[in-house]
């Protein structure tokens, strides 16, 4: 089960060759010393122009006016090649998540937080540990510690125009069978569920949520790591309740070729009930959304005796443990901390801050909420991208696609997720 750790297990393990001592930003105080250097480097995965990346940098713009240390950024794109790039050329800050953190950690570019989690946020009479929820540490986390300070935090859900269909914000289907029994009515009057099918780990939502729902945090990665595992039971009723949604034919004709945005904007445009979807949904569909539009989300129904958990992710900065400026790059990552950044996730990237006193936007009340009052949570796709990252892309991605589009039963499904992860983990 994934449970939220606390502060003493979580922010103090994960210290390596670095002692706190040398690690430690001390002080309230961020002005430069004589021994800081005259740069560190941050490059980030926003696009130019991206509220995130607007914010991100007037914060390195203000700790250079603060401090006369230059913070050289650049601002690389989601395409990037920051994974291939050598060690001996990586930068001294760089943007990480939950879903990333495994092949990080594996690079052994990771640096432990612990020496500034105590201290003050700049300006602040609050800690930068008490200032993030438990949750949003726990999706920032490892077994080794914390691995980046948090500022973003995502999950994902099911969402709907509470416009025109305002008996879901106060009656949402609790079961999968109230879920499949509205999706059935709503796919008489029209199609019930919007799905871009050309984007696989938008497809695996629905199989990824009913393995949480039978199985728990850490089941989808453990598929990838034993064969033996798709021999339990539950694996193949998770995989029977996409099939039961997959035979109502509840997305728009020929969704396996809709090619995103294509099937988010028609949902936005009030052509379908339900689009299953990250935290981001509201804003990137916002210019296509009508003028009444209230966008709203549940989460994932639940099944019988299931495991009532919320998908935590988060987004933010890593400190490069093999960084010769690591005293710094924590020094700016402190002042990242800040309110003032972390207000304007909300406010303007409208997505969901990880300070625990910054406001989200209306859209994602709902999510926020199910995250504050989370007693156990899963990581993005269950950490498996990072973790199994080979399994998941050739074996598990083209069978869900299979699964969802009802190309094959639950039981091939099943069937051929033992046989071919059998195969690759021999491979290896």
């Amino acid at each position: 089960m994934g449970s939220i750790f606390s502060r003493r297990t979580l922010g103090r393990i994960g210290i390596t060759a670095i002692t706190a001592a040398s690690m430690l930003v001390g002080g309230s105080s961020i002005a430069k010393s004589a021994e800081q250097p005259e740069s560190i480097s941050y490059w980030s995965l926003w696009n130019i122009g991206e509220p995130q990346q607007i914010l991100l940098q007037d914060a390195a713009d203000a700790f250079t006016a603060e401090t006369g240390i230059e913070v050289e950024t650049r601002w690389l794109g989601r395409n990037s090649g920051l994974m291939s790039l050598p060690l001996s050329s990586f930068p001294d800050l760089y943007d990480n998540s939950s879903d990333k953190l495994g092949i990080w950690r594996a690079k052994n570019v990771v640096a432990s937080l612990s020496s500034i989690l105590d201290e003050k946020v700049p300006g602040d009479d609050i800690t930068i540990w008490d200032s993030i929820p438990a949750a949003a540490w726990d999706a920032a986390s490892d077994e080794e510690g914390v691995a980046f300070l948090p500022m973003t935090l995502i999950s994902s859900a099911i969402w709907f125009d509470s416009t025109r269909h305002p008996d879901l914000l106060t009656s949402p289907p609790q079961t999968w069978d109230d879920f499949l029994a509205l999706v059935e009515r709503l796919g008489d009057e029209g199609v019930a569920i919007a799905q871009d099918g050309t984007v696989n780990f938008y497809n695996v939502y629905w199989w990824m949520w009913s393995m949480q729902r039978h199985l728990g945090p850490g089941s989808v990665v453990a598929l990838g790591q034993d064969a033996a595992a798709w021999d339990n039971p539950k694996v193949l009723a998770a995989a029977k309740d996409i099939e039961k949604l997959a035979k109502l034919k509840p997305f728009q004709d020929g969704f396996m070729g809709t090619k995103y945005p294509s099937a988010q904007n028609k949902w936005a445009a009030g052509k379908a009930a339900f689009n299953i979807n990250g935290t981001w949904l509201a804003s990137e569909t916002a210019s296509m959304a009508a003028p009444d539009a209230k966008i709203r989300s549940f989460q994932y129904p639940m099944v019988e005796d299931g495991f009532d958990v919320v998908e935590v992710g988060a987004l933010g900065v890593s400190a490069n443990a093999q960084s010769s400026k690591l005293k710094t790059a924590l020094q700016f990552l402190k002042f990242l901390s800040k309110k003032e950044y972390m207000d304007r996730i909300g406010s303007e990237a409208l997505n969901i801050p990880a300070r625990i006193d910054s406001s989200s936007p209306d859209a994602l009340a709902s999510a926020k909420q199910a995250i504050n009052n989370a007693s156990h949570v899963f990581k993005t796709y269950d950490g498996a991208p990072a973790l199994v990252q080979g399994w998941w892309n050739e074996v598990l991605l083209p069978l869900d696609d299979k699964l969802l589009s009802g190309e094959i039963s639950a039981e091939e499904f099943v069937k051929r997720g033992r046989e071919q992860t059998e195969r690759y983990l021999l491979s290896l």
